[in-house]
């Protein structure tokens, strides 16, 4: 991953020499919780005196339950910030929203995006700056949402007007890296969004489960003209409106005998 980004920003010799210096990877497997922050970060912070302390992903290392803010108030502000005061560090920590989720993000304000991510909202009350990275339909285009203290990343538009939203791919082309999106990585993305399903249904649908004697409750008739795929309550509403407008809904409407609606 490394090489992908040092081949992505077309870093030079000396470049990535100086990356090779300044940058330290270390792998934890097996400590988490207060045993991490004590017997991993500390002494890496006490050696390496680093600007910046990477933590990732937070849910390998929390040692506890996500949801529970004593426990993410214990990892976040008893254990990790004294060592940041103390050592002069900043931290960036990768989190993941929730695996399983079918929500409807589209009418969404940038800061509502602060509590995309899984678990206590005091994550997002803790951290300073949220940065959220969105899929699109688009398999390698991602949204990047400016959420939480968005209007101090510095993006700007065309119009030189602040923007809290910018789209960036991950490239795999000759290494792992991203880029900022092309106007073809654009037109992907409207490209591969799933097209609404047109209704065939009318209103003779709905007339036709209208009773050919007696009377049924217009409830009944909704509920029944749902569990046929006629509509939603909104579309039959509508097309009952249109049967009584048009006079579908009386005798001249029909063969043989009234039928009527209570």
């Amino acid at each position: 991953m490394a090489r992908g980004v040092c081949d992505g920003l077309h870093l030079s010799a000396e470049e990535r020499a100086a990356v090779g210096d300044r940058v330290l990877y270390v792998s934890e497997r097996a400590r988490t919780g207060p045993l991490f922050l004590s017997l991993v970060v500390a002494p890496l912070l006490a050696k390496h005196r680093p600007d910046i302390l990477r933590i990732d992903p937070l849910l390998a290392y929390l040692g506890g339950d996500v949801n529970d803010a004593e426990t993410t108030a214990g990892f976040l502000r008893t254990g990790l910030n004294p060592l940041l005061e103390e050592y002069g560090c900043a931290v960036i920590i990768n989190h993941h929203t929730p695996k399983v989720i079918n929500r409807d993000t589209s009418g969404w304000r940038g800061s509502d995006w602060m509590y995309a991510g899984a678990g206590s909202a005091d994550l997002t009350n803790w951290c300073r700056a949220a940065l959220v990275i969105d899929p699109t339909h688009a398999g390698h285009v991602f949204r990047f949402h400016a959420a939480k203290r968005g209007g101090r990343i510095g993006w700007r538009g065309d119009d030189d007007q602040r923007v809290y939203e910018r789209l960036f791919c991950h490239d795999t082309d000759g290494g792992l890296y991203w880029r900022e999106a092309s106007d073809d990585d654009l037109l992907a993305v409207e490209t591969s969004k799933p097209r609404r399903r047109s209704s065939s249904k009318t209103k003779e649908d709905l007339r036709a489960l209208v009773p050919i004697q007696g009377a049924i409750p217009k409830a009944a008739l909704f509920s029944l003209a749902q569990t046929n795929g006629v509509g939603g309550e909104k579309r039959l509403r509508g097309f009952l409106a249109e049967l009584i407008a048009t006079g579908d809904s009386s005798s001249g409407g029909f063969q043989g005998p009234r039928p009527t609606l209570k």
